[in-house]
């Protein structure tokens, strides 16, 4: 398993810097030959490939700086069989590996403003919803960030997911299923955000 999987530091350096400076050739070399060594798949190695400073990882350092091709290459890396490349699916391990400070890969591509990153993680699976550890979701972030456009479509899709939540809430409480309980949301405190890594 993943989690139990130890890398070289000098491995995942090399992993992560790829991914930073979109070199997808070395990258690709290099999650293969690692591959074969330690003779697991390479998104095992990509979830282990963990910066042990930052909790960083290779998608968070491909989105941060909107190498969207990079971080497709990734995601590609996990895809399910039989799933098309127009509808990525990545295990959520990968989109919700959040770092040190509970930021994940959307709100890094959020924060920076890299909006074809922003919609290409949420149509592979990504929760709009998650908090940070500051209790900030991706689009808080990058409102905060100044990043109007990726703000403004994360928005629009936790509307969309509030709007279904309500509907299946309300279908809940007519046949008598379901909690009655409102949700209540949480504000966070603003601390320094990661930033770019470029």
């Amino acid at each position: 398993m993943a989690s139990q999987l130890v890398i070289p530091e000098d491995t995942v350096d090399d992993i992560l810097y790829f991914s930073r400076t979109a070199d997808i050739e070395a990258l690709q070399s290099t999650l293969n030959d690692i591959s074969k060594e330690l003779a697991v798949p390479p998104h095992d190695i990509l979830a282990a490939a963990i910066n042990s400073d930052s909790g960083n990882n290779a998608l968070h350092m491909a989105v941060a700086n909107g190498h969207s091709e990079v971080m497709k290459f990734l995601l590609s890396l996990s895809s399910e069989p039989g799933v098309s490349d127009t509808s990525p699916s990545a295990p959520p391990s990968l989109l919700s590996l959040a770092n040190l400070r509970g930021n994940t890969p959307l709100h890094w591509a959020a924060l920076n403003g890299h909006l074809e990153a922003v919609k290409y993680l949420v149509g592979a699976g990504a929760d709009v919803a998650v908090k940070n550890a500051a209790g900030h979701n991706a689009a808080f972030e990058a409102e905060q960030a100044g990043k109007d456009e990726a703000a403004s479509w994360l928005l629009s899709k936790s509307n969309e997911k509030e709007g279904e939540s309500s509907v299946q809430e309300k279908e809940e409480l007519e046949t008598g299923e379901g909690d009655t309980n409102e949700n209540q949301k949480s504000t966070g405190d603003n601390t320094e955000l990661d930033g770019n890594t470029t």
